[in-house]
């Protein structure tokens, strides 16, 4: 966060200098000694952890793939807020995907071609395979106005990595749920994650139970 604040006031010749430490640590106008960002309780989320443990690498790699970097993401955003110097008056009215050729470029390595419309919803939905034999994936997304997509994709998307996959999904209706492998398919052992939202299937004592009512 200290990172991109820096880099966000770099974006707008601001001088700005950090003071103190956790939640007394400050942002300072080295310019005229103004508090400028603060850390406030109101901000806090409701649960938070002591240790956070990630791998930004593969973030990085992606937004470097395009162009991006932390570095030139502020000023990128400064182009469209009307109080900045950098604002650029031409981007009004301009659906962002229209404004960025590096975007586009994105989405149509995901298969999705943007020339014709531009959909309304972008979704990145993540499947991880635990490991065992490498299947096809079989996928049915369901929308808010109660249709539903299936799309089967070949045992090919597995080849750049073996435990988990991306795919862009681009779509004018609300995506409500994804369910994998619906028709039970493949030799899926677990059948717990298969579904978002998460469906909660009765245990097997909770079966018995309802064996013996029966």
């Amino acid at each position: 966060v200290r990172d991109f604040v820096r880099a966000a006031a770099q974006a707008l010749d601001i001088d700005i200098k950090f003071e103190n430490q956790y939640e007394d640590e400050i942002g300072i106008d080295g310019s005229n000694g103004k508090t400028i960002v603060d850390v406030h309780p109101q901000y806090y989320r409701p649960a938070e952890v002591n240790v956070l443990l990630g791998n930004p690498k593969k973030a990085k790699t992606k937004l470097e793939s395009y162009g991006y970097n932390l570095d030139n993401l502020p000023d990128m955003v400064f182009k469209i807020d009307e109080d900045s110097e950098s604002f650029d008056p031409k981007l009004i009215g301009k659906n962002p995907i229209e404004n960025s050729q590096k975007i586009k470029d994105f989405l149509l390595d995901e298969g999705i071609d943007v020339k014709t419309e531009i959909p309304k919803y972008f979704y990145q939905v993540e499947f991880e395979k635990p490991g065992g034999l490498v299947m096809p994936l079989i996928v049915e997304y369901s929308y808010s106005d109660g249709s539903t997509e299936r799309i089967t994709y070949p045992v090919q998307l597995w080849r750049k990595n073996d435990s988990s996959v991306n795919k862009v999904i681009a779509s004018n209706k609300e995506l409500v749920g994804v369910t994998v492998d619906p028709d039970l398919e493949t030799a899926d052992v677990n059948l717990d994650n298969n579904n978002w939202p998460k469906k909660e299937a009765p245990s097997d004592f909770e079966k018995f139970k309802e064996k013996i009512k029966g």
